[in-house]
């Protein structure tokens, strides 16, 4: 896992069985920007718990990047059914497989909870 000094949150992982990765982002209510970048490219399956935001007007959109540090240019991932934006509490799969993943978060009003990131890769993964 690597931390970009740009992160304006940071979340923590480890790995909670064999081949399964846990990270937790614990944003808060009033956190606008982005979180410390996760390392996911060993991980052949990525999805995305998000405990939040519940009412008002707050998004939470994932983005990935191929960039050779966590500091590079990210873009919008998908989930199976579109962009991986979400106003609501979800729990999906991410379609891409980029080098780094991280949450950008816009809150204007509501409460964000927990942004839970869980990988697994087979053999790939300690």
């Amino acid at each position: 896992m690597a931390t970009p000094t740009s992160a304006d949150f940071v979340g923590a992982g480890s790995y909670v069985s064999k081949g399964v990765y846990r990270h937790v982002w614990s944003a808060g209510a009033t956190v606008t920007g982005v979180g410390n970048a996760v390392d996911v490219y060993t991980m052949d399956d990525v999805s995305i718990e998000i405990s939040g935001p519940t009412g008002g007007t707050s998004s939470i959109t994932i983005e990935g990047s191929n960039g050779a540090t966590p500091t590079g240019t990210y873009f919008t991932l998908n989930t199976p059914t579109g962009v991986a934006t979400f106003t609501t509490a979800v729990n999906k799969m991410i379609v891409e497989r980029p080098r780094y993943i991280r949450p950008n978060m816009t809150v204007n009003t509501g409460i964000v909870g927990e942004i839970i990131l869980i990988g697994s890769g087979g053999g790939r993964m300690r």
